[in-house]
């Protein structure tokens, strides 16, 4: 993988994103609009398929990345200053043993209070970890136990609105820690009962408000949990996996990503019988592909697995049948778009990049469907390097959108 940065100098909807610039101003209200060629951190190329970014995240209060990674390790970058772009390297690392499932940051987190700047992550087959963001080092576990006593691995994770609980999603299962209180106390929520809710593998949690989380499922549930009474409130039905839920800060926009499938859906959590939206974006594989709010939280960003920036305008065209397509789309790169994270003060967007790419000499051992077989359009190994190049960070311009 590598890492690009791009900013823009100031734009109108729809949105730039051209790549200008590899220096950024101290003012963030000045973008420079130098044409300077961009130089790429370059991450090792693995045995099989490479190293690819899976997905960013910014800090709570902006003033770090977070990157996940296919090498099972987290790369925490600065946010950019009046460093040129050149030097923009990880400044902590934290390495996982296994397969990363997820990682949330601590939604109290600011770099001025060192003891709140730590954020967690799941791995296969390990407890959930707790990470020092300054240091890299481990500061607790949160051990997840199945019904044999054994350590087990969580699928998804989220924290309550105000840090005070952790959510691990389980199989059928939602675990429920005391962040102060790392270990194994935690208490449990079924979230199938009597046909309602959700069942199978949690692959996404968000929170709603005080005491509600949404979950979703790889069969296709989406349910509303109110954690006190224990009971699914709202139930949804998909045709395919969720991967991905992000909940808007009214408390009533649910947006649903899915997998091997382009819709992205939109509800009202007012009016749950009837979806609002149901947008549309290119994705064949089971990679999950993020969404983001952005722009007073009127638009939803999302990437695709032709290399395209996706906008999607949650204002427009309410209850709509018909499926609506992006208001906007800009062409990025020429692979796939796996992650899209808007940066809370500033006007950027941080986009993740790339995919497996299984070479001649790679042993496939496995059946992932996010892989691209190069080995049939009688490829090299400079091909699979080429298109391994293509996974990369990129700093973009957010759309500047009047709202009336």
């Amino acid at each position: 993988g590598s890492v690009w940065c791009i900013s823009s100098s100031s734009i109108s909807y729809p949105m730039e994103l051209d790549q200008l610039t590899c220096h950024v101003s101290t003012d963030f209200d000045v973008f420079p609009t130098h044409t300077d060629p961009v130089q790429r951190y370059t991450a090792s190329r693995l045995d099989q398929g490479g190293n690819y970014l899976k997905g960013c995240h910014w800090a709570p209060d902006g003033s770090c990345l977070l990157t996940s990674s296919n090498d099972n390790v987290l790369r925490l970058f600065n946010t950019p200053s009046t460093a040129q772009v050149s030097s923009w390297q990880p400044v902590v690392t934290m390495k996982e043993a296994e397969l990363i499932y997820d990682c949330a940051w601590y939604p109290q987190m600011s770099s001025a209070d060192p003891a709140s700047s730590w954020l967690v992550s799941s791995c296969r087959d390990h407890p959930v970890h707790a990470w020092d963001a300054f240091t890299g080092e481990l500061k607790a576990s949160y051990r997840n136990f199945d019904q044999f006593d054994a350590v087990t691995a969580c699928f998804s994770l989220a924290f309550s609105l105000d840090g005070s609980s952790l959510y691990c999603g389980l199989d059928s299962m939602l675990h429920i820690f005391d962040t102060s209180r790392p270990g194994r106390q935690y208490s449990k929520r079924n979230t199938w009962k009597r046909g309602t809710g959700c069942r199978g593998c949690l692959s996404a949690i968000a929170a709603v408000d005080d005491g509600l989380v949404a979950c979703g499922a790889y069969n296709g549930h989406t349910c509303i949990m109110d954690l006190r009474s224990g009971q699914s409130e709202q139930d949804f039905r998909h045709r395919r996996g969720v991967t991905d839920l992000v909940c808007a800060d009214d408390g009533y926009t649910l947006l649903v990503g899915l997998r091997a499938c382009g819709d992205v859906l939109h509800y009202d959590l007012r009016k749950p019988d009837k979806r609002v939206h149901c947008f549309q974006r290119t994705l064949r594989t089971n990679q999950r592909m993020y969404l983001s709010l952005a722009i007073n939280q009127r638009y939803c960003l999302s990437g695709d697995q032709d290399g395209n920036v996706l906008t999607f305008d949650l204002w427009a065209n309410r209850d709509v049948a018909e499926v609506t397509p992006a208001c906007e789309a800009k062409k990025v790169t020429t692979t796939s778009v796996n992650g899209v994270a808007c940066h809370p003060h500033v006007d950027w967007i941080a986009v993740t990049t790339g995919q497996r790419v299984i070479g001649p000499g790679d042993d496939d051992t496995d059946d992932d469907s996010d892989k691209i077989d190069t080995e049939g359009s009688n490829s090299s190994d400079t091909e699979a390097d080429e298109a391994q190049a293509l996974n990369a960070l990129m700093l973009l311009a957010k759309p500047q959108v009047e709202i009336a």
